[in-house]
């Protein structure tokens, strides 16, 4: 049995908390009530840690993350970071030490800049979108088994926030993903006022629409509430979206999540090292894609998502992947 699968072997189903185009599982787990590590915005905000280019002149799809600090500090999956040359997101969740400096893997959310805005990044309140973080780990989990490499395919993704873009009515000179956030701040306010966590929580389970599903379970209920309303803002603007396009309000049972949940538990896992401290585990089966990160035998987070029609057809999320069409294929990562 895997950790994934011992862990939601343990993990209990709250009762739904539903807004609109949205509804929300509490997911129940047996935490460690300490975590021995701090997250992104309070090791920036403690002045411990900063996040810069590679170097003065940048790379597209690396970033540079020191931390100072004495204890390690997590990175989540698909956190967005403003700034420097242009908004990247991070590609997979990441734990770096005390006292390290590493290069992590990062995709741009941002196509019309290559300029510095500032200096070192900032972080913002929020993830990718749930649509795109689902399909990113799919290309990330494709491009490490194929060039042993943690890219996505970033022509796909600066077209999904086009695609976005259009669909939510919003203007960017840069093309950034910040200012289809920024326009509609109000109502994905609203959705994270309604998702407030729970005691006890650890993770969430996520119904969007008629059928977007996505997952984050963390190891700790201090760290669910420190991500909870940046998972809620990425999720909320998939939920804006299927809004502007008429779609049916989900009606979730406890059944239906609890079946996703073992669906998860059962799904083939790769186990690569990881960049930082641990194990980088990577879900791929079917319709179901995303990534975890184990350190010291607990699953410190687990993010899996139901790829869209849109998303299987990408090729990027199975084993049995067919010919992409030559605008959609990797290249292997430049030196």
């Amino acid at each position: 049995m895997t950790i994934v699968a011992r862990t939601l072997e343990t993990t209990a189903i709250g009762d739904p908390i539903c807004q609109e185009q949205m509804a929300m599982f509490p997911l129940l787990g047996r935490a460690i009530c300490d975590p021995d590590y701090i997250t992104l915005d309070e090791a920036i905000s403690r002045g411990v840690a900063a996040v810069r280019e590679v170097s003065a002149s940048g790379s597209v799809p690396e970033a540079r993350f020191i931390n100072r600090g004495d204890k390690p500090v997590f990175l989540m999956d698909g956190e967005e970071l403003i700034g420097a040359r242009q908004n990247r997101v991070l590609n997979l969740s990441i734990l770096v030490n005390a006292h390290s400096d590493v290069t992590i893997p990062v995709s741009c959310v941002e196509a019309g800049r290559w300029h510095y805005e500032s200096p070192e990044f900032r972080s913002a309140p929020r993830t990718l979108f749930a649509e795109g973080r689902a399909r990113k780990a799919g290309q990330v989990s494709e491009c490490l088994v194929r060039f042993a490499a943690r890219r996505s395919n970033q022509s796909d993704i600066w077209e999904q926030i086009r695609q976005k873009s259009l669909s939510l009515e919003t203007h960017s000179a840069t093309g950034a993903m910040d200012d289809v956030f920024e326009r509609h701040q109000v109502s994905l306010r609203d959705y994270e006022q309604a998702m407030q966590p729970v005691d006890g929580q650890t993770g969430a389970l996520f119904f969007i629409g008629p059928s977007l599903i996505s997952l984050d379970l963390f190891d700790c209920e201090a760290t669910l509430r420190a991500m909870l309303p940046k998972v809620v803002q990425g999720n909320a603007l998939d939920a804006l979206d299927c809004a502007r396009r008429g779609l049916q309000p989900p009606a979730p049972t406890l059944e239906q999540a609890r079946a996703f949940l073992n669906e998860v538990a059962a799904t083939p896992v790769e186990t690569y090292p990881a960049i930082g401290m641990g194990q980088d585990l990577r879900i791929r089966g079917g319709s179901l894609t995303g990534g975890g990160l184990e350190v010291d035998g607990r699953l410190v987070h687990l993010y899996a998502f139901r790829l869209t029609e849109e998303g299987r057809q990408d090729g990027m999320a199975s084993r049995r992947t067919r010919v992409m069409r030559a605008s959609r294929r990797y290249c292997p990562p430049q030196a």
